[in-house]
C-alpha cells in the first residue's frame, strides 16, 4: 500500500489509504497489492473516460453517466477531477449532482465542487447556484472551502440588485470578525483563505455589476483590505491588489488609501495608486507622480506616463514625455512617444522628427522608437510626416511598413495606402486596407477583391468586411474562391473568416448558387454548418433543419502517464538575442490545451515564431505562424477554466470565444482578475519573469523545448 501511495503522490494523485481500505474486499493487508494495482489501474482508465468525455462535449445521458461514475469512484483525485468536469459543461441541470459532493469529507473537493457551482451556472439564471451556496456556507469550517464560496458568490451573473445586495451583504459577514474602535473593520481574525476569497468576489461584483454602486460598507471595508497585513509577500500583496483594483472600479479610493498604496512595498499595488490617479483621484498629483516616475519598476513608470498625460497641464507634461521618450525602459519610453501625439508642435514635433530619422538605420530588434514615433508625428505635424513616410513605406523591416500604413491612415494619405495595400507582407497589406476603407469605402473594391486571394486570415477577414454591401462583379466569385480555399485544410480557427465571407455570399447570392452552398451545412465546424443553414432557407423561404456537421476527429486525450510527465517537465522559450523563459506546465489543471502546448513545441511549431502584440501592464501573447490574431493553430480546444486566478506570470491560450483556443499563448504581465473563468491557464513562469518584461513587438522565439524530468 505504501508504494502505490508513494506512485499516486508522484503522479499528482493523492489517495486516502483509510478511503481505499473501504473499497478494497481483501481489506489493507499485506495480501492487497493485486487489489490496489487494479484500483490503481481503475482509476487511470476512468479518469481517461472523464476527460475524454468532458474534451467532447457531448451532452446525452452517456456523458453524464460517465461523469457520475467519476465522481463515486473512491480516489479522491478522480472525484475532484470528475466535479470539476461537471462544473465545465456550464448547464445548470448538473447543480444537483456537484451539490452532492459538497458532503466530501475532502476540501479541495469541496472547494472543487463550490467552483463548479459557479461555472454550471454561467451564462444562465444563478439563482439556484446562489441560493445553494449561500445555505451551504453556514456548514463550511475550512477556511480554504470558505473563500471559495465567497469567490463564487462574487463571480456569478447577477441580474436582479436584490441579488447583488444580497451577495454584498454575504460578503461583509464574513469578512467581519468583529468591529475595532471607530466601526472600523477587524480582520485579524479571519483566516487569510477566506479573506482572499472575499477580496476576489468584492473585486468582481463592482467590476461586473457596475450598475449597482456598491454600498457605503463595502468601500469602507475595501479601504481597509488595501492595508491588509494578515498575510506576508505575495499572499497578502494580493488582497491589497484586488481591494484598491476594486476602489479604482468603484469610483476611486480615498485619498489616505492612494498614499498608503503610493508607499507600499509591492509594485502592482503602487502601479494601482498610480492609475487611480489618472482615472481623477486626489486634487494635487505632480508630487505623487513624480514620485511614481521615478519609481524602480517599470510598471508603476509606464502607468505614472499615462496619468501624467491625463492629469497634468499639456504645457509641463508634454516637456516631460519628451524627456520619458528616452528612458532606457523601452515601455516607458514608447508609452511617452504614443502620448506625444497630442502635444503641441513646438514641444513635440523636433523630438519626434529626430526619433524618425532614426528609422533608415533600424534593424528588425530596435524599430519600435521609431515607427511609434511616425504614428506620433502624424498627429502633430503631418507635413512632416508625410516626408518622412516613404522611408517608412520601403523599409527592409515589415513591421516598420506596417506603421508606415498606421501612418498613412491617420495622415489620409489614400495613394500611398494604396501602394501599402500591394506589400508583400500580409500584416502590411492587412493595416493599409483597414485604412483605407473607412477614407475611400467601395471606391477600393478591386483592392479588397484583390486581398480575398491571400491565404492570411486576417487579411482576408479584413477585406471581406470592406467589402460590406459593396455590388462589384468580382466580389461573389472571389468570396466563393476564398471560402473554398479557407476551408480546404479544415481549420476551425479559420471560423470568423468564413463566416464573414458567408456574409457576403449571402448578400450577393441567390438560390441559383445553393449548389456551392449547400456542402458547407455538413460543414466541419458546427456554426459555419448552421450559418450555411440559415443561408439557404434565406434564399429558399425554407425553415427545415439542413444542418449536419462533420467535426474532425479531436486530438486525444493525453494519458495518466503522459500527465505526469509533462507535470514533471519544464518547458523553456528561448528568445531571440537571449534570455530563457521558464516554464512549469500544468496538465492536471488543462490537459488538452497543455498537451497540445507540448506537442506543438517538440514538433518545432513556435520556432522562429514571434510575439507579436504587447500590451504594456497587460499581457504579451505570441505563437501566431501569421504574427497576427487570427492566425493559430488548426484545430479549436475547449476552454478548460479553474480556481486558478490569472496572476502575474501565469500562462494563457488566446481565444475569439468560448471554447476557441488557437494554440497561441500569452504571458500576464500583471495580475488580471478580470480574465479568470474566461482563459485557460497551462503554465505558470518560474525563472526569467524579467525576459518576459523586456519583450517588445515582434520579439522572436528562437526555440521552444520542453525537458523532460531527470530519471
Amino acid at each position: 500500500m505504501l508504494e502505490l501511495q508513494r506512485r499516486f503522490r508522484r503522479g499528482r494523485f493523492l489517495p486516502c489509504a483509510a478511503a481505499l481500505c473501504g473499497v478494497l474486499a481483501a481489506g489493507c493487508g499485506e495480501g492487497d497489492d493485486a487489489a490496489d494495482l487494479r484500483l490503481l489501474a481503475g482509476s487511470e482508465e476512468i479518469l481517461h473516460r472523464v476527460l475524454e468525455t468532458e474534451d467532447s462535449r457531448a451532452d446525452d445521458p452517456a456523458a453524464h453517466f460517465t461523469f457520475l461514475e467519476g465522481i463515486s469512484w473512491p480516489d479522491p483525485e478522480v472525484q475532484r477531477i470528475s466535479v470539476r468536469a461537471l462544473g465545465r459543461q456550464e448547464n445548470p441541470s448538473v447543480l444537483v449532482d456537484i451539490g452532492s459532493m459538497l458532503e466530501s469529507p475532502y476540501a479541495d473537493i469541496r472547494a472543487e465542487a463550490v467552483n463548479a457551482s459557479a461555472q454550471a451556472v454561467a451564462g444562465s439564471d444563478p439563482r439556484r447556484a446562489m441560493v445553494a451556496l449561500m445555505n451551504y456556507l453556514p456548514h463550511e469550517r475550512e477556511p480554504e472551502v470558505r473563500g471559495a464560496v465567497l469567490e463564487a458568490m462574487g463571480r456569478l451573473s447577477y441580474q436582479d440588485p436584490d441579488d447583488v445586495g444580497q451577495a454584498y451583504d454575504l460578503l461583509l459577514q464574513n469578512l467581519v470578525a468583529g468591529l475595532a474602535g471607530g466601526g472600523a473593520v477587524n480582520l485579524r481574525n479571519v483566516p487569510h483563505p477566506v479573506i482572499l476569497g472575499g477580496a476576489r468576489a468584492l473585486e468582481n461584483l463592482v467590476r461586473t455589476q457596475s450598475q449597482f454602486a456598491p454600498p457605503p460598507p463595502v468601500v469602507a471595508a475595501l479601504g481597509q483590505l488595501a492595508r491588509y497585513r494578515g498575510a506576508e509577500g505575495e499572499e497578502g500583496a494580493q488582497v491589497r491588489r484586488l481591494a484598491v483594483a476594486a476602489l479604482v472600479g468603484a469610483g476611486g479610493p480615498a485619498d489616505d488609501v492612494v498614499a498608503a498604496a503610493l508607499a507600499d512595498e509591492d509594485a502592482q499595488v503602487r502601479r494601482l495608486a498610480v492609475l487611480a490617479i489618472g482615472q481623477g483621484v486626489l486634487d494635487e498629483v505632480r508630487a505623487p507622480l513624480a514620485r511614481a516616475l521615478a519609481d524602480t519598476s517599470h510598471l508603476v513608470r509606464v502607468e505614472a506616463v499615462r496619468a501624467l498625460s491625463e492629469r497634468v497641464d499639456a504645457s509641463q507634461a508634454c516637456a516631460e514625455l519628451v524627456a520619458l521618450a528616452q528612458d532606457p525602459g523601452a515601455h516607458v519610453a514608447l508609452e511617452a512617444i504614443d502620448r506625444l501625439a497630442g502635444c503641441p508642435p513646438e514641444t513635440a514635433l523636433a523630438p519626434l522628427d529626430a526619433l524618425v530619422l532614426r528609422g533608415d538605420s533600424v534593424s528588425a530588434g530596435d524599430w519600435h522608437r521609431a515607427a511609434h514615433g511616425l504614428v506620433a508625428l502624424a498627429g502633430v505635424s503631418p507635413f512632416t510626416a508625410g516626408r518622412r513616410l516613404p522611408s517608412f513605406s520601403a523599409h527592409p523591416v515589415w513591421q516598420m511598413r506596417m506603421y508606415a500604413a498606421r501612418a498613412a491612415a491617420r495622415l489620409e494619405l489614400v495613394p500611398d495606402l494604396l501602394t501599402l495595400a500591394g506589400d508583400e507582407h500580409w500584416n502590411v497589406r492587412q493595416a493599409a486596407i483597414a485604412g483605407l476603407a473607412p477614407l475611400v469605402g467601395h471606391d477600393a473594391d478591386s483592392v479588397y477583391v484583390d486581398a480575398l486571394g491571400a491565404d492570411d486570415p486576417q487579411l482576408v477577414l479584413t477585406a471581406s468586411r470592406s467589402l460590406a454591401g459593396s455590388t462589384h462583379p468580382d466580389v461573389l466569385p472571389a468570396a466563393f474562391d476564398a471560402l473554398e480555399r479557407m476551408s480546404a485544410d479544415r481549420r476551425e480557427t479559420h471560423r470568423d473568416v468564413r463566416l464573414e465571407l458567408l456574409q457576403r455570399i449571402r448578400e450577393l447570392g441567390a438560390v441559383e448558387h445553393l449548389d456551392r452552398v449547400q456542402p458547407y451545412m455538413e460543414d466541419y465546424d458546427p456554426v459555419v454548418a448552421r450559418v450555411a443553414e440559415f443561408l439557404r432557407n434565406d434564399w429558399t423561404g425554407s425553415d427545415l433543419r439542413w444542418a449536419r456537421p462533420s467535426p474532425p476527429e479531436r486530438a486525444p486525450m493525453p494519458t495518466l502517464a503522459e500527465m505526469r510527465e509533462m507535470a514533471a517537465s519544464r518547458a523553456v522559450i528561448r528568445m531571440e538575442g537571449g534570455g530563457e523563459i521558464v516554464l512549469e506546465l500544468l496538465p492536471f489543471e488543462s490537459p488538452a490545451n497543455t498537451a497540445r502546448f507540448v506537442r506543438l513545441a517538440r514538433e518545432g511549431y513556435f520556432d522562429g515564431l514571434t510575439f507579436h502584440r504587447v500590451v504594456p501592464n497587460f499581457v504579451i501573447q505570441g505563437g501566431s505562424p501569421g504574427a497576427n490574431e487570427y492566425h493559430g493553430d488548426g484545430p479549436y480546444t475547449r476552454d478548460e477554466l479553474t480556481m486558478r486566478s490569472h496572476v502575474r506570470g501565469t500562462v494563457g491560450i488566446s481565444t475569439r470565444g468560448r471554447d476557441t483556443g488557437d494554440g497561441q499563448i500569452f504571458v500576464n504581465l500583471v495580475d488580471n482578475p478580470r480574465l479568470d473563468h474566461n482563459y485557460t491557464i497551462i503554465a505558470r513562469v518560474v525563472e526569467g519573469m524579467e525576459v518576459v518584461d523586456g519583450v517588445l513587438e515582434g520579439a522572436v522565439m528562437e526555440e521552444v523545448t520542453v525537458l523532460a524530468p531527470p530519471e
